[in-house]
């Protein structure tokens, strides 16, 4: 009776060993998954943190070629060439804005005179030049080149 009782407790402490065993199986796995899940949140949360930073530089990029775009169309609708330039001719100018949109330098060239004088007149007809309120778009607006060409 005794020798079965003994085989009996043998057997119980084995199968309470099995059961932690089982247990502590479980919950290892439990928190594998839990690490796993967290893993993959973290890099779809920097992956959406690097798209919303593509995005926003994208968007950046449209608003300051839109800006140069509006500035370009303001000096040529300024422009007025002198009377004695002929078709074809060109004046290229470069501008160099101030971040509040003042005109910081003005850089023409033409072989004539008078077409890059008449250039360098336009720029500043068409002055002030509303920049964007967008820090990283503002930026990429404060030089823009233009080229005016005699129709």
């Amino acid at each position: 009776a005794a020798k079965n009782k003994a085989a009996a407790e043998a057997a119980k402490n084995k199968a309470a060993a099995e059961a932690a065993k089982n247990k502590a199986a479980a919950e290892a796995a439990k928190n594998k998954a839990a690490a796993e899940a967290a893993q993959d949140k973290a890099i779809k949360d920097a992956q959406a943190a690097k798209d919303n930073a593509a995005n926003k530089l994208a968007e950046a990029r449209k608003t300051a070629s839109n800006a140069v775009a509006a500035y370009k169309a303001k000096v040529e609708a300024k422009w007025n060439p002198p009377p004695n330039a002929s078709k074809g001719d060109t004046a290229i100018v470069s501008v160099t804005l101030k971040p509040n949109g003042d005109i910081g330098n003005i850089r023409a060239s033409s072989s004539d005179p008078a077409l890059k004088a008449s250039a360098e007149a336009a720029v500043r007809a068409a002055a002030r030049y509303p920049v964007p309120d967008d820090p990283v778009a503002r930026q990429n607006a404060l030089s823009f080149k233009v080229t005016l060409r005699v129709k």
